[in-house]
């Protein structure tokens, strides 16, 4: 049985992660499928492992092969063979295609809007007070 065999992969939530001095977003509560997404699609805008994808955006082993697998066959993730450290064979690295660029970017959006209405409202609620 196969990885997309195992999962339903019928719908898509947004990964988005990126290498450079990459911070997760900032939640108190368990994060949601978009901010999952978000970061594992900002993370892989460079060639990324899986294991890489995993510590750096806090996911289980179980979480990683469902997104990655989701992501894979939906197209917003290629995966690609590179040569090793010190030519111990070849790698297979992850990294964000054009449509999950796109995807990325519309999360992006969605995400700095929803965080400017709740600062709004933040606001007023503590000045009301």
């Amino acid at each position: 049985m196969t990885l997309i065999e195992m999962y339903d992969c019928s719908f898509v939530r947004g990964f988005l992660y990126k290498r450079e001095v990459y911070t997760p977003l900032k939640r108190s509560a368990n994060r949601s499928r978009v901010e999952i997404a978000y970061d594992i699609l900002k993370l892989c805008l460079t060639p990324q492992k899986k294991t890489q994808i995993m510590y750096r955006a806090n996911l289980s082993y179980e979480q990683a092969n469902y997104y990655l697998a989701v992501f894979v066959t939906k197209g917003l993730l290629e995966q690609n063979m590179r040569q090793g450290v010190n030519d111990q064979g070849y790698r297979q690295y992850l990294i964000t295609t054009q449509k999950g660029r796109d995807v990325l970017q519309g999360l992006a959006n969605a995400i700095e809007l929803l965080d400017s209405i709740f600062a709004t409202t933040t606001t007023k609620i503590q000045a009301s007070a």
